[in-house]
Parts: structure tokens; C-alpha cells; sequence
């Protein structure tokens, strides 16, 4: 189960109420609307993890917790058995709850916890139809990953130039890409501070990234800047799964490095595109144009529709 972040002490719900207007490209048809809601609770010596979030749930009658909603937002899988026994305390506490932007694949030993939530959200089909699987009559429905509701300008312009290489949460592919960038002198854009850190035993190439980055302040860019670059360039290389969204929902063509889970190929199998836009490792250019040739037929396609 995989998406967004959180910590011990505190389990969060993303969520936005918002719409935008968008010129027609590549985009699924999506939910635009989401509630917020966030639990917390005190880690306490000896209690794991799922104690500490039962013991924050207020206890209520059925009636009145009936229309109280918890929207739960997974990570890593090596919290997926307290995350989930979380939500069967809270269940018990009377709470409804919501399973919100999961990604569900191979969880052969959390597929019992599913009958304690009253929806679940995926955002990948394929997770939808492995939870339809285990109990065909839950309510779960697929909506793209939030990052699909970004504003972005009406007009996006004619005019690209360049290539823009992100990096990735694993740290091999963060110094791959960044070696790749500056062999064919790309513009470099970290997309998280992480990215710094996971470079620091390579002296020498932080130094070749001066052109690009300032290692010294360890600055990313701001939403919005971040999102401008990849409506001004011809094509993105990423590692990241919302790099990917974002080039997607801007109609830029995408490449992308393999992440931690098959998040990034179930995302490229929705939009109909080749599993061959993945990659565990980078390949050579000419490989990555003819991905993004691809790209360009399939989004040609959609928009003589």
C-alpha cells in the first residue's frame, strides 16, 4: 500500500476541494473533490504504533460516529501490518473509514483488513481490480493520483526547448540520472531536497551539478516553478512517480526510471501507453525519442477524437 507521507506520531489524509480548467490532452477522467481530515496521537513507551492511533480515536456511539469519516492515507511497506491495524481499531472506535490513493498489489496478508473500510479509493485500475478480487461487492472506485487536479495555464504554449532530468527515491537512480544529465548536458531538477543528501559521497560530480543546482543551499524549486519547466521543454526524464503526473497532465513527454513499487508502470498502462516507457535502468537516446515519439502519436491520437 503506498502514497503520500506521514510518521509516527501523526497519520495524515491528503486532500484538496478544488477545480481547474484544462486544455484536453492525455488525462483520464477523474474525481475532483475530497474531504481532509487528519488523526494524531502521542507514541507512548511500549504501545506500537497502532495503539498509539487507537488510543486518539474518540469513542462514540454508533449513531453519532456513523457519519464521522477518517481518510487514511498508506505508505511504506514495512507499516503496512500497523497501518492496517490501525484501521481495524479505529473501525471498532465506531469510525467510518476510508482507504484513500492506494496502490494494492501482492497483499496477500493485509487483504483481510479490506472489510473494514466503508471506500476505498485506488489510483491505478489494477488495484481496483486486485481488491475486487478479494471481495467483490466493496465499494471501491479509481481516481487518479491528486496530482491531476494541478491549475495549469489554459494555453501551454507551442514553443519547447530542451530536456528536463528529475532525480528518484532511490539513490543509485539519483546518481544515474544526474550522471546522465550532465553527459548530455541536461537541465537537472531535483525534485526533493532528499536529492542532495544522496549525492554528498560524490564530490565531484556535486561539483559538475554546479551549472544546474546549488549544492550548497540544497534548494528545490517551488511548485509552481517546478511545473513551469516541464511545460517548456521537448521531453522529462524522471524517477519519480508525480514528475511523471505532472509531465503527463502538461502533455510533455515522459521517460521514466522505475521507482520502489510499479506505481510509475500501472500509471503509463492507464494513460495506454508502452510498458517500455519504463525502465529499471537508463537507456541509450535513442530509445528514450522513440518512447517519447510514441508520446506524441498517442496524444495526436486522443486529440482528433
Amino acid at each position: 500500500i503506498s502514497s503520500g507521507s506521514f510518521s509516527r506520531s501523526s497519520l495524515s489524509s491528503a486532500a484538496a476541494s478544488r477545480s481547474s480548467s484544462r486544455r484536453p490532452s492525455l488525462l483520464p477522467q477523474h474525481a475532483r473533490n475530497s474531504s481532509n481530515t487528519s488523526l494524531s496521537s502521542s507514541s507512548r513507551p511500549g504501545s506500537t504504533f497502532a495503539e498509539d492511533i487507537a488510543s486518539s480515536l474518540p469513542l462514540r456511539s454508533s449513531s453519532t460516529a456513523s457519519s464521522r469519516r477518517a481518510s487514511i492515507v498508506y505508505s511504506r511497506h514495512s507499516r503496512e501490518s500497523s497501518l492496517l491495524s490501525a484501521a481495524e481499531l479505529a473501525k471498532k472506535a465506531g469510525l467510518k473509514l476510508v482507504l484513500f490513493n492506494a496502490l494494492w498489489t501482492n497483499n496477500c496478508k493485509a487483504n483481510s483488513y479490506l472489510q473494514y473500510f466503508d471506500l476505498v479509493f485506488c489510483r491505478d485500475k489494477n488495484s481496483v481490480e486486485e481488491i475486487l478480487r478479494v471481495i467483490p461487492n466493496i465499494p471501491v472506485t479509481f481516481v487518479p493520483d491528486m496530482t491531476f487536479i494541478s491549475e495549469i495555464p489554459d494555453d501551454l504554449g507551442q514553443v519547447r526547448s530542451g530536456v528536463m532530468v528529475t532525480d528518484s527515491v532511490k539513490r543509485k537512480k539519483c546518481i544515474s540520472l544526474a550522471r546522465f544529465s550532465l553527459k548530455h548536458n541536461y537541465m537537472l531538477v531535483p525534485m526533493s531536497s532528499a536529492f542532495y543528501r544522496r549525492i554528498n559521497r560524490h564530490p565531484i560530480l556535486k561539483w559538475r551539478l554546479s551549472k544546474w543546482i546549488d549544492c550548497k543551499s540544497s534548494t528545490i524549486d517551488t511548485p509552481d516553478q517546478f511545473l513551469n519547466k516541464i511545460i517548456g521543454v521537448e521531453g522529462v526524464v524522471t524517477g519519480r512517480f508525480h514528475t511523471a503526473c505532472l509531465a503527463l497532465l502538461c502533455g510533455t513527454p515522459v521517460f521514466c526510471i522505475s521507482s520502489n513499487t510499479t506505481k510509475i508502470q500501472l500509471l503509463m498502462k492507464d494513460f495506454g501507453l508502452s510498458p517500455q516507457c519504463v525502465q529499471p535502468e537508463i537507456p541509450s537516446q535513442d530509445i528514450i525519442f522513440q518512447r517519447w515519439r510514441e508520446h506524441h502519436q498517442k496524444r495526436s491520437m486522443i486529440e482528433a477524437r
